[in-house]
C-alpha cells in the first residue's frame, strides 16, 4: 500500500512530522542495506535533503535558466 508522505519544511527550516517519519524510516533503510551506522546516514540524508531544498529555494527566487 502506498502512500503520500509531504515533506514539509518551516521557514526556519523545521520538518514537519509525518517527514522527520520518513527521514527517520528512510535512514534506517539506507543504514541496514548499505551496512553502516544509523546515525552517519541520517546526517547524509539530512544534507542531501537539505541542499535539494535550498536548490529549489534559489531556482524559484532566480527564475528559470531557459528563456520562454
Amino acid at each position: 500500500m502506498a502512500l503520500f508522505t509531504p515533506l514539509c519544511v518551516s521557514v526556519d527550516g523545521m520538518l514537519g512530522p509525518k517527514a522527520s517519519c520518513f527521514l527517520k524510516q528512510l535512514s534506517e533503510r539506507l543504514a541496514y542495506k548499505w551496512e553502516s551506522n544509523y546515525g552517519t546516514i541520517m546526517s547524509w540524508v539530512r544534507t542531501r535533503i537539505t541542499f535539494a531544498i535550498i536548490r529549489a529555494l534559489i531556482l524559484c527566487l532566480s527564475g528559470s535558466r531557459t528563456k520562454w
